[in-house]
């Protein structure tokens, strides 16, 4: 799931959110600049709103980076409970920001009594599994490289001994085991290009075990109790093969901090795949053919065409005001504007959390489409919007496009964003709105795999929350792609 900082404020109260956020301060960080001292003396816990941080231990080769840190993640929290020093430096890879609270603060919130004090160290435990999670990746497929190679002569150790492991593994070998034989034909064949060929039964048999593992480990699994085991072994029996490829690696390692980056959704869009050796390069193939990627690739075509109904039902001629929402890889935006090449003018502006974000995506607006009109940037805290900040965007905007806002946040953040969106609007102003559809049966493969955690809405249970937004109800009719995967929705100011 794409974090930021909002991410780690959703499992406490309103009114806790609020503390939270009137006793933080807003702290910058320039490249190199450093958070923690490894051993010094620290007294605050950290929030990453934007940016990535690396996390160093000193060597007697020099220091040595064993973690990066992106939007979301929590800094500080063992010392805060161990009241101890940092075991670690954390120093700023690039422009960053951060959300600072006082060690004597939080004492003296927890004194007072009341939840809390559990939401606090709930979310403590969340980070911490999903730290945990990464390691268990990384010595997951150390483990199965040293099984296959130096005791090949056994299996490797991994599973929980169920008869629902044993039928999960079945469906993960006879996958790979397609892939093997159809990369070594198209080697032994010298035909190259057919290693980016996608073959239907190994589609077929790909396809029947992100559908077993939804069954087995989602939400509606007959072993609850084993989820978690079965989820790990899932991804210890992939990990070897994840590090041969560029996007499976890149969806698990997140390079940026987080899932579903700039980067990564551009990649994804663009069906841009690669890897190492040509397993790796025909496996990353195939990931790009999971039901998430296709989700975001259909998008292009759905905005494409509300943009363009959109477009055509503006009155008069002069300039429109859109403003992007989070603008991410761009991607929907460049490719509605190079397909329909409209005269007419824009005034548009890009707003993210992560300035990166925004310098690419103005680029690629520039580079690859033209259009009429002018280009602003503004840097936008979805953290403090929901908390009911003034927006760093220009007024009474005829547009506004957000398409990852669904997919990233509980339904209470949801809802305070979408009012105050509805105020940025001139009355008629339309909000474009992206989601993916629930149920989907690639959640519990996306989450147990690559750790991405999405939160998928069926379109009743996105007009229920319209309903009870400032919008007041969805513009039909609300556009789904043939799969019924992911949808845009419409959303008008009336008054």
């Amino acid at each position: 799931m794409n974090r930021n900082g909002i991410s780690f404020l959703t499992g406490f109260s309103q009114a806790d959110q609020e503390w939270l956020l009137h006793n933080s301060l807003h702290r910058l960080l320039s490249s190199g600049e450093r958070l923690l001292n490894e051993g010094a003396p620290s007294d605050a816990l950290y929030i990453v709103l934007y940016g990535l941080l690396r996390v160093e231990v000193e060597t007697h080769e020099g220091p040595k980076v064993i973690n990066r840190l992106g939007p979301g993640e929590l800094i500080g929290e063992i010392s805060f409970i161990e009241n101890s020093t940092p075991s670690a430096s954390v120093v700023a890879s690039e422009r960053s920001a951060v959300l600072e609270i006082g060690w004597d603060r939080l004492d003296a919130r927890i004194e007072e009594g009341g939840r809390f004090a559990v939401d606090l160290y709930r979310s403590f435990g969340e980070t911490m599994a999903g730290r945990l999670r990464r390691l268990s990746y990384k010595a997951g497929w150390m483990q199965q490289f040293i099984n296959e190679t130096l005791f090949s002569d056994r299996p490797p150790e991994l599973g929980c001994g169920t008869s629902q492991w044993q039928e999960l593994d079945k469906h993960i070998s006879g996958f790979l085991n397609d892939l093997y034989r159809s990369v070594e034909e198209a080697i032994f064949a010298d035909h190259g290009d057919e290693m980016a060929v996608l073959l239907p039964e190994n589609m077929e048999r790909m396809d029947q075990l992100v559908r077993l593992t939804e069954h087995l480990l989602g939400q509606e699994s007959p072993v609850p109790f084993l989820r978690e085991e079965l989820g790990l072994s899932l991804q210890h029996r992939f990990s070897l093969h994840l590090q041969l490829t560029d996007n499976g690696h890149r969806w698990l390692t997140k390079p940026r901090g987080f899932n579903g980056d700039y980067l990564t959704i551009a990649q994804i869009q663009q069906q841009a795949y690669g890897g190492k050796e040509p397993l790796g390069v025909a496996l990353d193939r195939y990931l790009l053919q999971l039901p998430l990627p296709r989700a975001l690739r259909y998008r292009l075509e759905l905005f494409t065409r509300a943009f363009e109904e959109w477009l055509a039902a503006q009155p008069g001629s002069g300039p429109l005001k859109v403003t992007i929402l989070c603008c991410n890889a761009n991607g929907e935006l460049v490719e509605a504007l190079k397909q329909l090449n409209s005269s007419r003018e824009l005034l548009l502006t890009l707003s993210d959390i992560d300035p990166e974000a925004i310098n690419y995506g103005s680029q690629r607006l520039r580079e690859e489409c033209e259009f009429h009109g002018t280009l602003e940037t503004a840097q936008l805290d979805l953290v403090r919007l929901a908390m009911g900040e003034e927006p760093n965007l220009p007024p009474e905007q005829d547009l506004i496009i957000n398409m990852n806002l669904l997919a990233h946040f509980e339904d209470d953040i949801f809802r305070r964003v979408l009012d105050q969106v509805h105020g940025l609007l001139v009355p008629g102003g339309q909000l474009l709105l992206g989601g993916l559809a629930s149920p989907h049966y690639a959640e519990a493969f996306m989450l147990h795999v690559f750790d991405w955690r999405i939160h998928f809405r069926s379109p009743d249970e996105l007009a229920a929350l319209i309903a009870q937004s400032r919008f007041g109800h969805i513009v039909e009719p609300l556009r789904q792609d043939p799969e019924q995967l992911g949808y845009i929705a419409r959303c008008q100011r009336r008054d």
